[in-house]
């Protein structure tokens, strides 16, 4: 059974790999993060906010499911694509959510 998780914003403590682009996400910069689940198979996708909702837009047009190759190109950041964050750091998933139906 497939399965993924909400996608929560979080901000870099340390160097991560933008599973889109396959730029550095840096330390202090903000990114979205899930966990999807496939049979047997788990793992955890780290994206800029900017090339999660290009992904969004691509598996829209698939039908909600596709696979890609890191190595996209980053889109250019808007202010639509800066998330909104806690205290803590971190943005829920019913904020994300909402960012996503406005695009």
């Amino acid at each position: 059974m497939n399965h993924t998780t909400e996608p929560i914003t979080h901000k870099a403590k340390k160097r991560h790999r933008c599973s889109w682009c396959w730029e550095l996400i840096e330390p202090g910069d903000e990114y979205r993060r899930y966990r999807f689940y496939d049979g047997g198979d788990a793992g955890t996708v780290k994206m800029h906010p900017e090339c999660f909702d290009a992904m969004q837009d691509e598996a829209r047009d698939w039908g909600g499911y596709f696979e890609w190759t890191p190595g996209m190109e980053r889109p250019q950041r808007t202010p639509a694509t800066q998330p909104t964050t806690t205290s803590s750091g971190h943005s829920d998933a019913a904020v994300i959510k909402q960012e996503q139906e406005k695009s």
